[in-house]
């Protein structure tokens, strides 16, 4: 595995997409909040560098943490996203879009 990851909070999330015209965040609602929890990202050394496309806050104005992560590997592509721990943000229309978009950049679309 090349990163690791540690759980922060959970509660609401305010997310907000970095890299609104990446293919997996195209069409998402750039800012949007959802009842969920908040991991750290942390690259290994020598792993596989990751891009952040949308971070995510504590509406406690806690640090931001990176919520979807992309890279390339080999002829593949890597969709991480670490919202989505409940039904609740499986409802949610912006998570939705987020899903969708991810899986259809893997699929080369």
């Amino acid at each position: 595995m090349d990163e690791k990851s540690t759980y922060v909070s959970s509660g609401d999330v305010a997310a907000a997409c970095c890299s609104a015209h990446a293919p997996a965040t195209l069409g998402a609602k750039t800012r949007f909040t959802v009842a969920d929890e908040l991991y750290r990202y942390e690259a290994m050394e020598g792993g596989s560098a990751m891009r952040s496309l949308a971070e995510g806050r504590g509406t406690d104005g806690d640090a931001a943490y990176p919520v979807v992560l992309v890279r390339d590997e080999g002829p593949g592509r890597v969709v991480v996203v670490t919202l989505g721990h409940d039904g609740g943000a499986h409802e949610h229309p912006a998570f939705g879009q987020l899903v969708r978009n991810a899986v259809r950049w893997l699929a080369g679309r």
